[in-house]
């Protein structure tokens, strides 16, 4: 994990020109977030609940974004809906809010310019960054997040930018559904009576860290703030 964050700052480091061109964007995103985890190990698009959130992105040069955001949403699992027959046996469930504050580097693909709506108007991108996380419900209720995403964005017009993305969340906790570990006797407030015949019994997964995902629409409005020549604002 270490090596992972301590890449993620080289990559921001090395992300940014020494010289920047000083246009904003402030916008909104709807989606839909899903989990993945002990109780949903690789299905993608489960049991949806609807995201919502802001963000603001400053703009440096055709390439590259700074992205401050923030959003609300919930998650939840069901081992009733597997078709594993083990996790039908365990039987466990869980739903959380979920509430995300996050900042991201942000890089185009194409060369990108605010304002154009006739070339260099649209592109794909990636961003990855760092953030935390707040869930309500669980029993680990915040986690350090390596939030990252692919996406589109295109100028519908000189100011209004739309976008659809699928962003990922790596936590640095295995409990946003309370499972985890190896043995049912390791938990501090098990679900499961603990008795002599199942304290051994694997439960979860102890080395596997919780994900979380959502993919959703974009809407944003972008401004030039000073430094830089934009027709499009002249």
């Amino acid at each position: 994990m270490s090596r992972s964050i301590s890449g993620l700052f080289v990559f921001l480091c090395l992300a940014f020109p020494a010289s920047s061109q000083q246009y904003g964007e402030i916008g909104v995103h709807f989606g839909g977030t899903y989990y993945l985890g002990d109780l949903n190990w690789a299905q993608h698009f489960y049991a949806p609940r609807l995201n919502y959130g802001a963000f603001y992105k400053q703009h440096f040069n055709s390439r590259v974004a700074l992205k401050f955001g923030a959003f609300y949403s919930h998650i939840q699992g069901d081992d009733a809906n597997s078709r594993w027959q083990y996790q039908n046996l365990r039987d466990f469930s869980f739903e959380t809010q979920l509430t995300e504050g996050a900042v991201q580097v942000e890089f185009n693909f194409l060369v990108y310019e605010i304002g154009e709506v006739k070339k260099k108007f649209f592109t794909p991108y990636i961003d990855l960054g760092i953030g935390a996380c707040y869930t309500a419900d669980a029993q680990n209720k915040f986690a350090l997040v390596i939030p990252g995403a692919v996406g589109i964005k295109i100028n519908l017009t000189e100011r209004i930018v739309f976008g659809a993305e699928w962003a990922f969340r790596k936590t640095t906790t295995d409990m946003l559904d309370d499972v985890t570990g190896e043995d049912y006797d390791i938990y501090e407030e098990a679900r499961v009576p603990v008795t002599a015949s199942n304290q051994y019994k694997q439960l979860g997964f102890m080395t596997n860290d919780d994900w979380y995902s959502y993919a959703g629409i974009t809407l944003s409005y972008a401004f030039r703030i000073s430094g830089s020549v934009c027709h499009a604002y002249d």
